[in-house]
């Protein structure tokens, strides 16, 4: 059960496919749900705010007014045990963290939204900085519902090629199993391996037994991803016995695969990149924002910092 859950809605209010999620995870709880509504997303509005010299009586006006719009919305979820919060703000890293620790949930709910290419190189929006720092999981949102028993794939890395941290694919498959077991869902293992290019391969007698040298490979990965089933998954009450092995580029093969199989939820880890490959270049997760159909459960590396320099506790 999510004790806390932290619904961040930027410039808009939510919508109610989202809070028909939130019903269904917190159905039969106490759970306590915050709804957090970044006001100011506009550089250009925020500045305003900042300079007038009626500050105050406008941000009482915008909150008044918000607030009127959340009374209806809310109304038919009176089951919920819902309060929310109007920052009046800008939408930035520091507003972002001091909302989260305000609250300290166990579980961030935001809209998924797919961006501008630049935004991908630039680090431009908060989708991507959130899931870098966030040290409780993330459940990013799409408006196509949930079916009456939903699929999702734990993607994970047994063999740790990407460079991946210790324990993050045991905390993908226990994120899973916990989302799983609240909405009724069932839990699968996918892994992705990258073949190896024959371009690498630059002994003449290796070259001649490429194709036996890739089985090897694939049976590596086989027998790591069998091992991780019989060592991790018995505690998993929601795994359905069912593990996918593929090979190619993880990204388009993990949507790829989710959208022929109608997953509804696909759960992966969150490993955090540094220096100028965390600046311009999009890990799994991030590239995944943009091409994947279904919701995205992102666990966080374990023991992550919320976000650099931040102190405050979650």
């Amino acid at each position: 059960m999510y004790q806390r859950i932290l619904l961040l809605a930027c410039g808009e209010l939510p919508e109610p496919w989202q809070l028909n999620k939130i019903r269904r995870l917190t159905q039969g709880t106490d759970s306590r749900v915050r709804i957090a509504l970044f006001g100011l997303t506009n550089p250009v509005l925020s500045h305003f705010f900042a300079t007038d010299p009626h500050v105050e009586s406008l941000q009482a006006a915008l909150t008044q007014n918000l607030e009127t719009q959340m009374e209806p919305l809310l109304e038919p979820y009176g089951e919920f045990n819902t309060q929310f919060e109007i920052i009046n703000q800008p939408l930035c890293e520091q507003s972002l963290a001091e909302a989260i620790a305000r609250f300290g949930p166990d579980l961030i709910i935001k809209r998924c939204r797919r961006h501008h290419r630049l935004d991908q190189y630039l680090l431009g929006h908060m989708d991507w900085s959130l899931i870098r720092q966030a040290e409780v999981p993330v459940l990013l949102l799409r408006p196509s519902p949930w079916p009456e028993s939903p699929r999702i794939v734990a993607a994970i890395d047994p063999l740790h090629a990407h460079q991946q941290p210790p324990g993050l694919d045991l905390a993908v498959v226990a994120g899973a199993d916990r989302l799983a077991q609240r909405i009724d869902a069932t839990t699968e293992l996918l892994h992705v391996y990258q073949p190896l290019p024959m371009a690498v391969v630059v002994d003449d007698a290796l070259m001649l037994d490429y194709s036996k040298l890739q089985r090897r490979m694939k049976g590596e990965h086989q027998q790591a991803m069998v091992q991780f089933i019989e060592q991790h998954c018995a505690d998993a009450p929601s795994f359905n016995g069912l593990e996918t092995l593929l090979k190619g580029e993880t990204v388009h093969e993990i949507a790829t695969y989710c959208q022929r199989r109608s997953i509804a939820i696909i759960a992966l880890g969150s490993a955090h990149h540094q220096g100028l490959h965390r600046l311009f270049v999009g890990g799994t997760t991030e590239e995944l924002i943009e091409q994947a159909a279904g919701d995205l459960l992102v666990i966080p590396t374990p023991h992550s910092p919320l976000f650099a320099g931040n102190t405050g506790a979650v």
